[in-house]
């Protein structure tokens, strides 16, 4: 069974204990910042992503986001899918 989604983002620009995924397909964060930023349990590294997702499957939970203190341009950018429909394509 094939399911119809939408393309979202989100930019992230100061740390949280926990972002939201809520039903995202695929969720992938990319740094965008000047400075490796923890995301997760992981330290990326400015222009790397981070793989919180599940291929073709709805995904739940909060993914702790902490920003250097020193940086300058915190940023990272969130892409997901969301599910507009279970029925048959």
């Amino acid at each position: 069974m094939l399911k119809k989604a939408n393309i979202g983002y989100e930019t992230i620009t100061e740390s949280t204990d926990g972002h939201e995924l809520n039903g995202k397909i695929d969720a992938r964060f990319y740094n965008l910042s000047t400075k490796a930023v923890r995301i997760g349990i992981d330290s990326i590294p400015p222009k790397q992503s981070f793989y919180a997702g599940v291929a073709d499957h709805e995904v739940y939970g909060r993914v702790p986001v902490q920003f250097a203190d020193d940086e300058t341009a915190p940023r990272v950018t969130l892409t997901f899918g969301t599910t507009l429909t279970d029925k048959n394509c």
